[in-house]
């Protein structure tokens, strides 16, 4: 990626950001000039272009054992460019479409002529991409045919115009030099353990003005804000497995950002957790019940909303698990799932999946997903599903990259709702029935994976920080280490006991594109455990240094700049 120092501030006065301004008005005329114009002889003309421009400024940090590694804050802006040759029906757009930022980086000046020059660029090699990609698109219709699950390349949707003012952004450079200074000190509570292998703080915020035009009439301009602290450390037991905690506060403002005191008593937390995973024990891997709690839920609703996207459906490499399933049962009967981009809060708690116009310039729609266990709808972009003709405003994409269906805020909404107590009992009366001696308790998903088999099925990886074998006749709780949780999205979500009171908000980046998932603890009647796929290491053969508060020495003379060389970097 392309860095460019900032030495100002990227945030525009309002008219610079206006309809009439000099990017918009050059962006308006290149789109018409091309619509009419651009053709190779021999090629059709386009039947459809639009334009992203987006004006992006980046600042992070990381911070380790209370030291800043390092710090950047760069600019610039992208462009992305769709040209479409053919029709609604048939054109050029490919699915799965190229994952990545595809963009270009353009002028940052207001400057018309160095614009136009970049704009020129880069509609000529997206027109004669398209038009060879349509050629070879109708060539493979013709040898192939047309497959029962396809319909229209492109939604016809009414243009939008949409250039409200933004409101007014903190000054960059200061809340950049905050930034550094929280890192330093919520990361100078990992120095307290020094036999901590990892100790880091990372903190990125991402400022985005994007300007969208499209040849239809659409012109939308939105602005994004997002701010997101990661705290993680890893230790090595001494059978050589690593063990890790983390955190995550994602946020669309520095407003509703933890403060750093909180930040430095999760971190205290971190190190507790640890300290009891170092002395767990490890177990084999075994199928029984398990509890989850609201981020392991969460991780399975974030994978399984994936999969409610238009291109999901359509998408021939992959899955398709939701293909031909409107109106039946694909989990249980007491859960209903809705996604809703127009939601600011949940229980004043921020979401950050908020958006009023999605990145094709849609209206965002709340959206009836499954009900009751029976599917009703998908997350849709202008790339349509049989049944559903038209986008309902779930179109997501980072700066540069293309725009395809995606979820904002998932609500995972149940029939039932138990206090954690009453969750206990209905696993502990399962496990019974089933003649298990222990079942799960799973807390504090770190990671997951999503992935495909050469079958074509999806499966979910989820790496917890804490399980807890729960003993069937007491219910003694024994923490051990060193297992994933594995299995498919709907499997999950098709074995629920009980649901909990307890609807919690995580927060999610894919990419930088932001989405929330409000979930409950679950009671599920069946999840398998394998071994981690982090292989043993060796622990450091010398002691750690001591922690800094027991450090006693004193500097009597200047310190002396070092002019080796840069020390190697892992």
């Amino acid at each position: 990626m392309k860095k460019m120092l900032c030495l100002g501030l990227l945030f525009l006065p309002y008219s610079a950001f206006a309809l009439d301004s000099t990017v918009g008005v050059v962006v308006s005329s290149e789109i018409t000039n091309a619509m009419a114009h651009l053709q190779e002889p021999g090629y059709p003309l386009p039947y459809f272009i639009s334009m992203n421009v987006s004006d992006v400024e980046n600042w992070d940090s990381e911070c380790d054992m209370g030291a800043l590694n390092w710090a950047d804050n760069w600019r610039g802006r992208s462009l992305f460019t769709d040209v479409r040759v053919g029709s609604y029906a048939l054109d050029n757009h490919l699915n799965p479409a190229p994952l990545g930022a595809l963009g270009s980086w353009i002028s940052l000046d207001d400057n018309a002529f160095a614009l136009k020059h970049d704009l020129w660029l880069s509609l000529d090699e997206a027109y004669k991409s398209a038009a060879a990609g349509f050629l070879r698109k109708e060539a493979q219709r013709v040898r192939n045919g047309k497959r029962e699950y396809d319909t229209d390349d492109l939604s016809h949707e009414k243009p939008v115009v949409s250039a409200a003012p933004f409101d007014v952004l903190d000054d960059g450079i200061s809340f950049f030099h905050q930034m550094n200074r929280i890192c330093r000190e919520v990361s100078s509570v990992f120095a307290q353990k020094p036999s901590l292998i990892q100790g880091n703080v990372s903190v990125e915020r991402r400022r985005v003005l994007s300007r969208l035009y499209n040849s239809e009439g659409t012109r939308v301009h939105s602005a994004q804000d997002i701010f997101h602290f990661e705290l993680e450390i890893a230790a090595v037991s001494k059978d050589g497995m690593r063990l890790y905690a983390g955190r995550n506060f994602i946020s669309l403002s520095s407003a509703t950002l933890p403060s750093s005191v909180l930040m430095k008593t999760q971190a205290k937390q971190m190190i507790s957790e640890i300290n009891q995973l170092l002395l767990a024990s490890s177990t084999s891997p075994f199928n029984a019940p398990a509890l989850i709690d609201p981020s392991v839920a969460s991780a399975i609703v974030s994978s399984l909303g994936l999969n409610f996207s238009g291109e999901s459906v359509r998408n021939p490499n992959g899955a398709q698990i939701l293909r031909g399933k409107v109106g039946k049962i694909v989990f249980s009967r007491d859960l209903t799932l809705i996604d809703d981009p127009l939601a600011h809060f949940f229980k004043k708690k921020p979401l950050v999946g908020f958006y009023s116009y999605d990145a094709e310039g849609v209206k965002a729609q709340k959206v009836l997903l499954v009900k009751n266990g029976r599917l009703k709808n998908f997350l849709l972009s202008r790339y349509p599903v049989i049944g559903f003709p038209h986008s309902n405003g779930h179109a997501r994409s980072d700066a540069g990259a293309y725009p395809r269906a995606m979820p904002s805020n998932l609500f995972l909404e149940t029939k039932h709702r138990y206090s954690q107590a009453q969750l206990m009992k209905i696993l502990l009366k399962e496990l019974r029935k089933e003649k298990k001696p222990y079942g799960l308790w799973i807390q504090k998903t770190r990671a997951f994976t999503r992935e495909n088999s050469a079958a074509g099925e999806e499966s979910l990886r989820i790496m917890p920080e804490l399980i807890y074998l729960v003993n069937a006749q007491t219910g003694k709780l024994t923490l051990v280490r060193g297992l994933d949780l594995v299995g498919t999205p709907l499997g999950f979500l098709s074995h629920v006991l009980g649901e909990g009171k307890d609807m919690t908000v995580i927060n999610h980046r894919i990419g930088w594109v932001p989405m929330s998932v409000i979930a409950p603890s679950l009671v599920l009647s069946q999840v398998e455990l394998q071994r981690s796929k982090e292989p043993p290491v060796n622990p450091p053969i010398l002691p750690p240094p001591p922690s800094p508060t027991h450090l006693s020495i004193r500097f009597r003379g200047p310190l002396v700049p070092w002019t080796g060389p840069p020390p190697a970097k892992n």
